[in-house]
């Protein structure tokens, strides 16, 4: 990244790079670097971050001390990146890109959701989220990366919500549709150990609990098992209801329910 950087005359000249160049550019730096963090620092200190505002504006964002006693935003999430580039290979290939991505950009939403002084940033996930999709929208057209990305940013707090409050099964399930598990864990851990006295190798319960849950579901998306002919069988007409219909069905067989007929049961459909 440096080099690529380096070979810019002046801040206009960025202005006129193919937005392809420079998420390639970025994609190098994040899935082949042992450590992405320097190739951010010298973003930083170069002072191109400032053509990447949802970065630029964790330089400086405080933090917990009590939780964070590593300092701002911005360095926790380099810590992040490293961890996450040390872990990568336990992801699948396909999904390591959307990984690292969705490591950098974690905690995107924290700047503008920050409240002094107490040091929270309640719902930083969900804004950062949305930050995600116009961070990513400027490097790339590839909507499945986007999506990817969004998720991995919208949903990584939740392993650890999850385990701390002994959630059931099916809470498991539902984050396993939005974001395969395995690739949680590791976010969760990556994340969960970019601070100061926090090891990698330290046991983190939460990630465990994402493999095992994972291990249990498998690798693809959770099926409906209640489809649109199955609602045509018992007499309903097709039209745009059956879509909240089938939602509603695949609640219950998240929350438990493995037959057609119990479910259409359930639903006083039968």
């Amino acid at each position: 990244m440096k080099k690529f950087f380096e070979k810019i005359q002046d801040v206009s000249d960025f202005q006129h790079l193919p937005k392809d160049s420079v998420f390639e550019e970025f994609c190098t730096l994040l899935t082949q670097a042992k450590k992405p963090s320097i190739g951010f620092e010298f973003l930083r200190t170069s002072g191109w971050i400032i053509h990447f505002p949802e970065l630029n504006n964790l330089i400086g964002c405080p933090q917990n001390p009590l939780w964070h006693p590593e300092g701002d935003v911005w360095i926790h999430t380099m810590m992040v990146i490293d961890n996450a580039a040390i872990l990568k290979n336990k992801v699948p290939e396909e999904l390591q890109l959307a990984y690292m991505f969705g490591a950098l950009l974690h905690d995107i939403g924290k700047p503008a959701t920050t409240v002094l002084p107490e040091c929270t940033a309640h719902g930083h996930a969900e804004h950062g989220s949305k930050l995600a999709i116009e961070f990513m929208s400027r490097l790339t057209d590839d909507k499945i990366l986007i999506n990817q990305v969004e998720s991995l940013v919208k949903f990584h707090m939740h392993p650890g919500q999850l385990f701390r409050s002994e959630a059931k099964e099916s809470s498991w399930k539902r984050l396993h549709k939005k974001c395969r598990l395995d690739v949680m864990a590791c976010l969760h851990k990556a994340d969960s150990a970019g601070r100061t006295g926090v090891d990698l190798n330290d046991t983190n319960k939460a990630s465990e609990k994402c493999l095992e849950y994972f291990a249990l579901f498998g690798k693809t998306e959770i099926k409906a098992i209640v489809q649109g002919r199955d609602l045509i069988a018992i007499g309903l007409k097709p039209g745009r209801h059956f879509d909240k219909i089938l939602k509603q069905a695949y609640e219950l067989q998240i929350g438990g329910m493995n037959d057609v007929d119990e479910i259409l049961q359930a639903m006083e459909l039968k």
